[in-house]
């Protein structure tokens, strides 16, 4: 692949709204726009918003919540990866069980209950499916390895689909990918932050 270790520290950065703390849609559509030289076709932001996160969609009521999973396609594509990056807008799935995605109707959306069903057999696209894993370890919002410490907003999702350890066991398991892997998680994290000077 080109230059995968540079490509997921862009998937990173774009995904991470919880480091950068944009609070608005305009600083997140700049920041994409001049990374990506594109312009971004707000009619298709819900479309992919749809098969990248099914449940978000719940209570974020179409917020700017959507920008990173559209970024995330243009990005790839941008590198030739388009196939992947229709993959990456549905990743997020990627760590729930068959139980856990038949409450959500996932098994209605893509008739199979196995989101890893929708995943390639190949090192990469695995790769691309689990980097949002990396999103959220600032430490500088909410605890994401605690589930007692999630925004009251967040818990209630989780709980909502009858699986209080829900995030963190999702967590786990996608992070245990990334090293069967060979990918250092916590090194590509720092590699990210210095990068595009995270604090």
């Amino acid at each position: 692949m080109k230059s995968l270790d540079k490509l997921m520290l862009e998937l990173y950065v774009i995904k991470s709204d919880r480091v950068l703390h944009y609070k608005t849609v305009p600083k997140l559509v700049k920041f994409v726009v001049g990374m990506i030289s594109e312009e971004l076709d707000v009619s298709k932001l819900f479309f992919a918003a749809k098969y990248h996160d099914i449940g978000r969609l719940w209570y974020s009521k179409g917020r700017n919540a959507f920008f990173h999973q559209y970024a995330t396609f243009l990005i790839l594509k941008k590198h030739g990866f388009e196939k992947e990056g229709d993959i990456a807008m549905r990743h997020d799935c990627f760590g729930w069980t068959p139980e856990e995605t038949r409450r959500v109707g996932f098994n209605k959306e893509f008739k199979t209950s196995n989101p890893i069903d929708l995943i390639p057999n190949s090192v990469e696209s695995k790769i691309l499916a689990l980097v949002d894993s990396l999103r959220g370890w600032d430490n500088k919002h909410e605890d994401l390895w605690n589930p007692k410490k999630l925004h009251p907003t967040t818990k209630k999702f989780y709980a909502s689909i009858g699986s209080p350890d829900f995030f963190l066991s999702r967590k786990k398991r996608m992070v245990t990918e990334l090293e069967k892997l060979g990918l250092n998680t916590q090194k590509v994290i720092e590699k990210a932050k210095k990068l595009y000077s995270v604090s």
